[in-house]
């Protein structure tokens, strides 16, 4: 896992640099990592106000089950954290108790928020492999 994330963490510093050389800017580099010391758990990786319910006893229900998978522990509160950045449309209310539901990690969430470019580029990039000519 700490390889895969390594090689996300790769392409978006290339980017980075594009982006600096296109602008005409230098570009240093951050230093931000993978944390992999943690152990692995189960989650939900979707926990957001839609995917959230209160039964008539008081019961809580997380919906949508389809981004779960074992992660570190410090990646249900960095996924939490990207509807952040979703058209401004996030509650404060809801970013104030992600830390209470999931723990703080910020430096974490700061590591996920800088590959997230790589992503992007590779959903725009890649070819469907199994699409036909």
């Amino acid at each position: 896992m700490s390889a895969w994330f390594a090689s996300k963490r790769r392409i978006s510093i290339a980017l980075e640099k594009w982006r600096a050389i296109q602008r005409g800017k230098p570009y240093t580099s951050p230093d931000f990592r993978f944390d992999d010391s943690m152990p692995l758990v189960l989650t939900h990786g979707d926990i957001s106000l839609n995917n959230v319910r209160i039964g008539t006893d008081g019961t809580v229900w997380l919906l949508d089950w389809g981004r779960a998978g074992v992660y570190p522990r410090w990646f249900e509160y960095a996924a939490m954290m990207t509807y952040k950045d979703f058209l401004g449309q996030t509650p404060r209310s809801w970013l104030r108790l992600a830390p209470f539901v999931a723990g703080w990690y910020k430096s974490q969430n700061h590591f996920m928020t800088r590959i997230r470019p790589a992503f992007t580029y590779f959903a725009l990039q890649d070819p469907d492999p199994d699409a036909t000519d």
